[in-house]
């Protein structure tokens, strides 16, 4: 529980003993000092020139020291800033690591110490080789994180943090604070590093602890509105380093689009400005100039960032869920991140991240083995996403089939739908699920048709209908799938024309005719 007053603690880990690297923990003691009254512990080779309140070795027992002090005195109402500098290396998971002089600490494992203290917000800044390797495991609601690499990406500290800690760094929105964005900005522009670096965060913060101007604020809190590719590259140009847009692309007959504007109307002024939200209406053709973004189909809400990225988001109806996807530039990360929520206890979220990796098509192929874990979840939607995601994954998807095959035993219709048209998709390497498929259209079809019917409230005719339509639909479905696993498959025709010849099968016939 919090005192309801915000202290500000600061932990600075530095492995190597290079001027450059010690400097740089110089200069963020210097820039915390100036924005209030810090606590701060380092573990450095050398104690700062400025002084701390507590410094140790760089090793495992020094961090556990510090850690242990921090921990007495945190509640969750305070502002933790953490700044890892020195070497570092990809380590031995691949999740980045910070180079001790005794041990290469890994990222997940600094992650999860840092898990045992109490804060309010926090603001994470990392320029160490690798770094963006680990970024996944810091980014969330409370935390804003700063990576000068990519995953698995080497950089040079030298080109980014002496300005990110410099006193010069601009006030641009002239609010009379300097947000961590701000200082992000300021490094990127003077700095002109390569590396491709990764910013995050849920709010505009600046080291003082303070909530600083939202960038993108409007007088009416609505979206800018642009009509064709030319406005929409012109909004964009706005975006600073650090910045994002989240647009929403539509066309002028996409009539699903009309009914999502209000919402995203809506959730713009719930924003507040954070990010620049764009409402792109394509009209009388321009639509097609959307395809430059990737988007071919509406309505599309995708983020932007300032180097042109684009993420498409899990769930229109709440896309700021993939803020911190869309900060990250390695599909790797991305994925890794929707992993990782897939055990969330939160149904709704476990099933946000099935429509993330879905939306991430065979780029998401690192997490088949938790969407077939999935498959078994307690929430039915977690369920269908995972055999959507599944779906579009394809091929690589081919180590879920022996998780899909029960599936096609369900009474539910809908998921027996889904898990066909996942193994067709998979195509040859799902040659095991033939025998099921065959037992599956030679079986009841109407059965399991009826029962998705049933309590509808429809009349009689209008439920044999449906009935029939959906018979054809599971049917074809189900013949298709076979003719992308086992093209040419004797089995299957045979099947067709026991199927075609059959009195009982009299909806399937006259469909075939």
């Amino acid at each position: 529980m919090g005192d309801g007053i915000q202290k500000k603690y600061a932990l600075i880990l530095n492995g190597d003993t290079e001027a450059r690297h010690l400097g740089n923990v110089d200069r963020a003691v210097q820039a915390l000092r100036a924005e209030g009254a810090y606590d701060i512990s380092v573990a450095s080779p050398k104690a700062p020139g400025a002084g701390v309140e507590r410094h140790e070795a760089p090793s495992r027992e020094g961090l556990e020291k510090l850690l242990a002090g921090m921990k007495s005195k945190m509640d969750d109402d305070d502002l933790l800033v953490v700044y890892v500098t020195g070497h570092g290396d990809g380590g031995s998971k691949g999740e980045g690591c910070v180079s001790l002089p005794a041990e290469c600490l890994s990222l997940g494992s600094l992650a999860a110490d840092l898990k045992a203290l109490s804060y309010g917000k926090r603001i994470l800044v990392m320029d160490n080789c690798f770094s963006g390797s680990g970024f996944n495991f810091f980014a969330d609601a409370k935390t804003t994180v700063v990576s000068q690499g990519s995953p698995g990406e080497k950089v040079s500290c030298q080109l980014f943090s002496p300005f990110f800690w410099s006193d010069q760094v601009p006030d641009a929105d002239q609010d009379g604070k300097i947000s961590v964005q701000e200082r992000f900005q300021h490094a990127v522009l003077k700095g002109q590093s390569e590396s491709l670096l990764q910013f995050y965060s849920p709010e505009p913060i600046s080291l003082s602890g303070d909530v600083a101007a939202r960038p993108f604020k409007t007088a009416d809190g609505k979206p800018m509105e642009v009509a064709d590719g030319k406005g929409l590259k012109a909004q964009l140009a706005r975006l600073k380093a650090g910045q994002l847009a989240l647009v929403a692309f539509s066309a002028d007959w996409c009539l699903p689009c009309k009914k999502y504007q209000p919402h995203f109307e809506k959730l713009a002024k719930q924003d507040g400005g954070r990010v620049l939200m764009i409402h792109a209406e394509g009209r009388n053709g321009t639509e097609e100039d959307w395809a430059q973004w990737g988007v071919t189909s509406f309505p599309t809400v995708a983020f932007v960032d300032w180097n042109g990225k684009v993420v498409k988001v899990a769930d229109i109806m709440d896309p700021m869920a993939s803020l911190a996807v869309a900060a990250v530039h390695s599909p790797e990360e991305q994925a890794k991140i929707l992993i990782r929520k897939l055990t969330s206890p939160d149904a709704a979220e476990r099933y946000r991240a099935t429509l993330g990796l879905r939306a991430m098509g065979a780029l998401a192929a690192p997490s088949v083995p938790a969407l077939a874990q999935a498959l078994k979840d307690a929430d039915a939607d977690v369920r269908f996403g995972a055999v959507a995601a599944l779906a579009e994954i394809g091929p690589a998807a081919a180590p879920a089939v022996p998780q899909l095959l029960p599936l096609l035993e369900s009474k539910d219709y809908a998921l027996v739908l889904r898990a066909v048209h996942a193994l067709g998709k998979v195509g040859p390497k799902a040659k095991d699920a033939v025998p099921a498929l065959l037992k599956l259209f030679r079986g009841d079809l109407e059965a399991l048709a009826k029962k998705s019917v049933e309590g509808k409230g429809l009349n009689a005719i209008l439920n044999g209908h449906m009935v029939f339509d959906k018979v054809f639909e599971l049917a074809g479905e189900i013949a298709f799938a076979l003719a992308r696993i086992a093209p040419g498959q004797a089995e299957l025709l045979q099947a067709l024309v026991e199927t075609a010849s059959d009195p009982k099968q009299d909806y399937v016939r006259r469909r075939q005719a």
